[in-house]
């Protein structure tokens, strides 16, 4: 897909979140095709729980039609990867943060292992083989490990999710600032 490297090399910027890489992931996020820079802004506006219910229905609806119209425009195999991806991208944030926190502790890291555990039992129930939501359970599992201190099987992961999680698991050994 044209922009896939970019886009995942924003959200990686974004996922060290040290100093300079959010204006460089600022730039990237300039040249991405508009489907990418809506999931983005879509990623935001979940995580940061900046929409307000007084202008969430006005101000969403165009933004949210464009983006439903750029899933629409992708092949059903790569809309179904997205929309999972934008799903359980939230959780590897969240994790990166507490790998990233010189103030968690070790119980604290177990307890988010463990939930994200849970997260991913929920992400494969019931799913067949070549289901997304499998790829996105085994990225879980392995982003649990991280948080354990157990180095995961990459090579079981399926490209973006390996790259994913080395980059949580990167930037969870390099110095926080």
């Amino acid at each position: 897909i044209p922009g896939v490297k970019d886009f995942l090399h924003v959200l990686q910027l974004r996922l060290r979140n040290q100093p300079g890489m959010a204006e460089k992931a600022t730039e990237l996020r300039a040249v991405l095709p508009e489907m990418f820079a809506e999931a983005i802004k879509t990623m935001d506006r979940l995580i940061t729980g900046e929409e307000r219910a007084d202008d969430a229905e006005s101000a969403d609806e165009p933004e949210e039609a464009e983006m439903a119209a750029a899933l629409a425009a992708l092949p059903p195999e790569q809309r179904a990867e997205m929309q999972v991806f934008s799903q359980v991208f939230p959780t590897f944030q969240q994790a990166a943060q507490v790998l990233h926190s010189s103030q968690a502790t070790a119980m604290q890291r177990l307890d988010v292992a463990r939930n994200i555990d849970g997260i991913a039992l929920q992400a494969a129930e019931g799913e067949v083989p070549g289901s997304p939501w499998l790829d996105a359970a085994a990225g879980l599992r392995a982003l649990a490990m991280l948080l354990r201190g157990i180095q995961p099987n990459y090579e079981a992961l399926t490209p973006v999710y390996r790259q994913l999680v080395e980059k949580v698991r990167d930037a969870s050994a390099e110095p926080s600032h």
